[in-house]
């Protein structure tokens, strides 16, 4: 028996290295370009989210984020995906890019450059505004920061949001129009959210 399985390796290496052979990968030394319809199915698809990977923009890296645009005389949310996880700076900084997308409103009461910093520390965020802000009539600066407020506190975390100018805290209009000596909420904005 051991005679026959002597005689039966070499003719097993032999198939072994025509199979090899067959299948092997061309030994050509440059890349060639393989057209579309020549693809097996959903290799191009794979190919497409492996390129999506090395660029960042791979659909996992995305987060969906509540932004609040004025419309008419109240807010409404819009989402928006956002490179995950979606800092609080990058948020406030959506909210100034209102014109993006055709779906998206077409306006936003706060402008670049309006918020300076935005910090969180037990829950609340606080927000260092630009002086300018302040000078915005009451009604458009309502808005602003009802914008803000529902924003910021659609993150999870925030719960109270504070305003300052140069460090300062300042005081800031909610909903009804009186005005807040210190930290407001989402319960004082909420009757500007249209559903």
């Amino acid at each position: 028996m051991t005679v026959a399985r002597r005689h039966l390796r070499p003719v097993f290496l032999a198939v072994a290295a025509t199979f090899v052979a067959a299948c092997g990968v061309p030994t050509e030394d440059r890349a060639q370009v393989i057209a579309a319809q020549d693809l097996p199915y959903g290799l191009a698809d794979a190919e497409a989210s492996s390129a999506s990977a090395v660029t960042g923009t791979e659909v996992d890296d995305l987060e969906p984020v509540a932004l609040y645009f004025p419309v008419g005389t109240g807010l409404v949310a819009v989402s928006r995906d956002l490179p995950a996880p979606a800092t609080l700076a990058a948020v406030v900084d959506a909210l100034t890019r209102s014109g993006e997308g055709p779906s998206t409103p077409t306006r936003s009461a706060v402008d670049r450059g309006d918020v300076q910093r935005v910090d969180i520390r037990a829950g609340v965020a606080t927000v260092e505004l630009d002086a300018r802000i302040l000078d915005l009539p009451n009604a458009e600066q309502r808005v602003a920061v009802a914008q803000l407020v529902l924003t910021l506190t659609a993150r999870p975390g925030v719960g109270q949001v504070a305003f300052t100018v140069g460090g300062d805290a300042v005081q800031v209009p909610r909903a009804d129009g009186t005005l807040a000596r210190s930290t407001v909420s989402r319960d004082d904005f909420i009757a500007l959210v249209l559903s």
